[in-house]
């Protein structure tokens, strides 16, 4: 791999339609610092279409984001996966997996693997630098609803239909189902893994919920005041959540065993109306992005828990109410941070901060 970063880098997606038909874009980028809330009015964007993207996911150490395509081309899927180094490279690992009925739903990604799981609770497994399938492993019954990468390396979580939990082993490629405490049939969406990897949040029912991972033991329940979870990050070295709502994004302490409520993050009043559906907070912890439900991204600087207003993002008059229910709606943040990755019905984007000596 090349790992240094020349002065300009080739971002190629080329997305397989079917008998030799091609998509393709290319943005060059130039990226010298990780965003944050103090150069965030600098950004620079770049954006594409081609494919329909439902999931992203950075490499852990490398400048290599991967997509997820959910479309069924006479029972084919398709993963993309795009390089970002000096040169051009393009990845489609696994080519149309022929025959295979159930879509692609989830996609973690590790250092030499790609992980995927499915709407019939299996999970499959690609090598991204030999370009090739491996094998495939049936979960549960049900479908892949969340698909998360312990820190440790170790292990993945595995949710099956928003209620069951079950931990992967990767170097026994062993299952094992999690019997969480508390009331049987509880509701888990949202999961987040806190970055040292002792604590689990998830969402559901109208609370959220807290368990130290590997004894498992349930921290008390906080009962939230809005209808549904968008969203849950951990920040603050783990001491603390944030939590996007439908219409809202709070901030919540870890304290004694207990979720306490600290504070409401201060919207720009223009901006109000539209459910939040993803966020993702910068490497130094000070600018959490989002995207809502009329495709709208949105800056936070969390030093003011306040709304930025960034003019390349737009503005709400530019997104009409009637385009609601998106596909692939996220933004990702790269491990370096200086990139934002954002998907949004089938068009994806990039931003970075451009050297401006």
């Amino acid at each position: 791999m090349f790992r240094k970063l020349v002065p300009a880098l080739a971002l190629i997606l080329v997305a397989s339609y079917s008998q030799s038909q091609d998509i393709g874009c290319r943005i060059t980028c130039n990226a010298s610092v990780p965003i944050s809330s103090a150069n965030i009015l600098g950004i620079r964007s770049s954006g594409a279409d081609g494919g329909v993207p439902t999931e992203i996911r950075w490499h852990p150490s490398e400048p290599i984001l991967i997509m997820l395509d959910e479309r069924a081309l006479v029972s084919a899927q398709y993963l993309l996966v795009l390089e970002v180094f000096e040169g051009t490279r393009l990845l489609d690992i696994g080519g149309p997996i022929l025959g295979h009925s159930p879509s692609f739903k989830q996609l973690e990604v590790l250092s030499d693997m790609i992980i995927v799981g499915t709407t019939d609770g299996t999970l499959m497994f690609w090598d991204l630098w030999r370009e090739e399938f491996l094998y495939e492993l049936p979960v549960s019954e049900g479908q892949v609803s969340e698909l998360l990468f312990h820190p440790s390396g170790d292990w993945l979580l595995v949710a099956i239909d928003h209620s069951k939990l079950f931990r992967f082993d990767l170097a026994s490629q062993s299952v094992a189902e999690i019997r969480l405490p508390g009331e049987h049939g509880q509701r888990l969406h949202n999961l987040a893994i806190s970055e040292d990897g002792l604590l689990l949040a998830a969402s559901g029912d109208g609370t959220i919920r807290i368990w130290t991972i590997d004894s498992w033991v349930a921290w008390e329940p906080a009962i939230v005041p809005f209808e549904s979870t968008a969203d849950l990050v951990f920040t603050n070295g783990g001491s603390q959540l944030l939590v996007l709502s439908d219409a809202t994004i709070s901030r919540w302490a870890l304290h004694g065993n207990e979720l306490r409520f600290v504070r409401q993050l201060e919207p720009i009043a223009a901006k109000r109306g539209c459910p939040f559906v993803d966020g993702d907070i910068s490497l130094d912890e000070t600018l959490l992005m989002t995207i809502d439900d009329c495709g709208l991204k949105r800056a936070w600087d969390l030093t003011s828990d306040s709304e930025i207003l960034v003019p390349q993002f737009g503005s709400l008059s530019e997104h009409s109410r009637e385009d609601e229910r998106r596909l692939g709606r996220e933004v990702l943040f790269s491990p370096d941070g200086r990139y934002l990755a954002n998907t949004l019905d089938g068009q994806w984007g990039l931003r970075f901060i451009e050297d401006q000596g």
